[in-house]
Parts: structure tokens; C-alpha cells; sequence
């Protein structure tokens, strides 16, 4: 009797897994038919039409927005596919700096898999949108994107992070994200930083923080900060800001994963930010990008209140 009981459970099991594994063959075939006429219809515009309509497009959702990330962090996992690439990433910064988005860092894992058929993404190969922005490289994992009309001379402002126009919209360490004004001109952002992460930004970066602290350990200000939990945490906040360049902490995180897992991206960075998965196979647009927003826009953090 326990042994007919096993098989029969066992059968359920497996008719289960197939008919799961049949509706995401279905889900997935139904995402690329959708991708396929999207691609099909824009392939159709010119590109100065295309871009035209989404910088109309993203400019009045701008302005439905109650707020907008100063910083955007993507993540690509190691389960990507190769529509990942570096193609829609600059069709991804375009969009942040239409909508006045001031920071975009991303972390590709396959950069770090050993399957030598994964493809990551690396900043060099990134090419600036043609006409009215220029590029401009600050080390090799930073660049700046920069309006033509309003070059920048010095780039970034090491005190916060921030490049200099972004100054100007009140970077602030106590608001997630930035308002819009009723119009969205208001203080436009006329350029973007590029950032990208690499593995050792990640955990191994707090290793190294916390190691050498634990070195100065019998010197008098650190005995000091022992004392004080409060005061080392702002030390080693300082020093892991001071090591990746004085980046910001990022309001929103896109991870283009099959599952919502932040594959150890900037752990001290992102205890405040919102992650929202993308599925793979889905195609990315501006509308898919003012979906992204909406949904972090409608996020209400009270910060313990």
C-alpha cells in the first residue's frame, strides 16, 4: 500500500514538473513573438524617428513621476542572454538621460563565469548616442555621457559623487531620488555617469575595509571607534565610498535575471534600494522603462516611521 502511494505521488510529482515546464516554454515563446514585432516596428522607423518618439514619450511620463532614481543600478545575471548586450545598454542610458536619471552603474556576472560563450558587457565598448551627446572616459570604469550644447570641463565632483549639473538638483543623502516639477524642465540634467562594477567592488571590498581596519586595531582611534558603533559605521562607509570612487548609494535596481537575486552587487550600497526583476526574452523599450519607474515612483519608503 506505502509503495503504491509513492508511485502515485511521484507520478503527480512529475506530471506537475511538465506542465510547469510546459507553461514556461509557452510564457518564454509568447515573450519572443512579442519581442519580434516590437523589434519588427522599430526596425520599420528610422532611428532619428524612433529616438524622437521616445524622448517625447519618456519626457510626459516624466512629469507624471512623483520621483525619479538620482541613481540606477542594473544587474545583468549570469543566466542572461546574449540580447543583454552592449546595444541595449546604451539604449538603456539614453532612456535615464531623457528622464534626468544623474548615475547609472551595472554589474555584469558572466564577466566572471567560465563558459567561454557568455559574452560580457565591457564599458569600452559602449558607444555614445550620435548628435547631441558626447562621450567622455574618466579611468576604465568610468565614463561621462555629455550634452553637446553644455560640455563639462572637469567632470566629476570627487566631495560627493555627484557629477557638477547633478549639484544643481539637490543631491541629497536624506531623499530617495529626486521631484519632479510640474513641467519636468526644471533643472535638466545635461549629463550622465557611467559606472561600472567590477567583482571586487562587491564583498571582497568589505572584506578588505573591515581587514584593515583590523590591522590599526591597537591604535587609539580605532580603539575609539570600537567604543562607538555608530562612528565605525560611518568610517567604513567612508572608506568603502572613498575605494569606488565616491559612488552613491542607488534608489532603483534592475536585474535582468530569471531570478530576483542581487548576485552579491554592492551589499553596503544597496540596503535602500528597490530591486525589480526583468525577465529574459521580454524586449526592452521605453515603454518598459517608464513601467520600471512608475512602479519605483509609487514606492513610499518611511524610513522607520
Amino acid at each position: 500500500m506505502d509503495n503504491l502511494v509513492k508511485q502515485i505521488c511521484r507520478y503527480l510529482w512529475q506530471i506537475l514538473h511538465f506542465l510547469f515546464s510546459l507553461y514556461e516554454v509557452c510564457q518564454w515563446v509568447r515573450l519572443r513573438i512579442i519581442a519580434f514585432a516590437l523589434w519588427s516596428y522599430d526596425l520599420c522607423q528610422t532611428q532619428t524617428k524612433r529616438q524622437q518618439k521616445e524622448h517625447d514619450f519618456l519626457k510626459k511620463c516624466k512629469r507624471q513621476l512623483s520621483k525619479i532614481p538620482k541613481h540606477l543600478n542594473l544587474i545583468i545575471g549570469p543566466d542572461a542572454n546574449g540580447e543583454i548586450n552592449e546595444e541595449l545598454l546604451t539604449r538603456l542610458f539614453t532612456y535615464a538621460l531623457y528622464v534626468n536619471i544623474e548615475c547609472v552603474s551595472f554589474y555584469d556576472t558572466r564577466s566572471s563565469s567560465s563558459d567561454k560563450n557568455t559574452k560580457a558587457i565591457s564599458l569600452g565598448k559602449l558607444k555614445c548616442p550620435n548628435g547631441a551627446w558626447k562621450s567622455k572616459s574618466l579611468d576604465d570604469h568610468r565614463t561621462i555621457w555629455i550634452s553637446a550644447s553644455n560640455e563639462i570641463s572637469n567632470g566629476v565632483n570627487h566631495s560627493n559623487g555627484c557629477i557638477p549639473t547633478a549639484l544643481a538638483n539637490g543631491c541629497s543623502k536624506t531623499t530617495n531620488g529626486h521631484i519632479t516639477t510640474a513641467n519636468g524642465s526644471k533643472h535638466e540634467n545635461t549629463s550622465l555617469l557611467i559606472y561600472q562594477i567590477q567583482s571586487k567592488d562587491n564583498h571582497s571590498l568589505i572584506a578588505d575595509v573591515c581587514r584593515d581596519l583590523f590591522r590599526q586595531r591597537q591604535t587609539d582611534e580605532i580603539k575609539q571607534l570600537l567604543q562607538h558603533r555608530t562612528q565605525l559605521t560611518e568610517r567604513i562607509d567612508a572608506e568603502l565610498k572613498q575605494k569606488l570612487e565616491n559612488l552613491s548609494e542607488p534608489e532603483l535596481s534592475i536585474v535582468f535575471s530569471e531570478t530576483l537575486c542581487i548576485y552579491g552587487t554592492l551589499p553596503w550600497h544597496t540596503r535602500f534600494t528597490e530591486f525589480q526583476r526583468y525577465p529574459s526574452g521580454k524586449y526592452f523599450d521605453a515603454e518598459s522603462f517608464a513601467k520600471i519607474l512608475y512602479t519605483y515612483s509609487r514606492c513610499e519608503q518611511r524610513w522607520g516611521k
